[in-house]
Parts: C-alpha cells; sequence; structure tokens
C-alpha cells in the first residue's frame, strides 16, 4: 500500500492508503472525477480535471500550495491526493502526513508574507 494526504475542499487534512493495483480508480473516487496530476517541487497533486467545469467547492489549503509550489495564480477545486512525486518510471510514491503538512505549513507563511506586504502598499 502507498501512502498519501487527502486534502479536502472542507479543510481537513489525512493520511489515506492506495493500492497500487487499483491505484487510478482510487484516485478518481477521491477527487470525484477523471484525474490530472500537476507536478510540483517534492509533491504530486491529483485534482479533478473539470473540477472548475463542474464548480466543485473551491479547495483553498490545495490552492495555497499549488499557488507557492507552481507559482502560478490559479485555484483548485474540489479533494485533491497528495503523493509523492513519480519514479524514474514514472509511477508516484508513498508520502506522509508530516511531510506534506510541512509543505502546507512554507506555503502558508510564504502567503502570509506576501499578503502582508500588499496590505503595507495599499
Amino acid at each position: 500500500m502507498k501512502k498519501a494526504v487527502l486534502i479536502t475542499a472542507e479543510g481537513s487534512v489525512t493520511a489515506i492508503e492506495i493500492d497500487p493495483g487499483t491505484e487510478l480508480t482510487q484516485l478518481q473516487a477521491r477527487v470525484a472525477g477523471d484525474v490530472e496530476v500537476l507536478r510540483l517541487k517534492g509533491i504530486d497533486m491529483w485534482c479533478n480535471d473539470l473540477g472548475k467545469r463542474q464548480m466543485l467547492p473551491f479547495n483553498r489549503l490545495a490552492t495555497v500550495l499549488y499557488m507557492y509550489e507552481a507559482k502560478n495564480l490559479d485555484v483548485i477545486m474540489g479533494d485533491v491526493v497528495i503523493t509523492g512525486p513519480a519514479d524514474d518510471e514514472g509511477e508516484s510514491r508513498s508520502i506522509s502526513l508530516e511531510a506534506v503538512k510541512a509543505h502546507l505549513n512554507v506555503a502558508f507563511a510564504a502567503w502570509g508574507i506576501f499578503v502582508s506586504l500588499s496590505d503595507l502598499e495599499g
């Protein structure tokens, strides 16, 4: 079993396990549809490919993480699954809950600094 982390649009961050034999099916079930993988620095974020079009709920935690890691001002809609980066064969790796929380802490700290600076300029 691979270790992964589910970040819901409601704001929960939970460790989950994925069976490598049915990984795609499980990822699709967790994100409620076809998956798109966003390859970020040190992690892969699996999200619903049509999340915006289907008007899934805004995922604040995943969005802040994505904006920080990808340097992209896009939003993430719906639940996401975080795995470790792909290996040489393209298979996702396990990642711990602690590692994902560390990524979130860095992203939020950076976002907090950005918001503070923009507030001062206004």
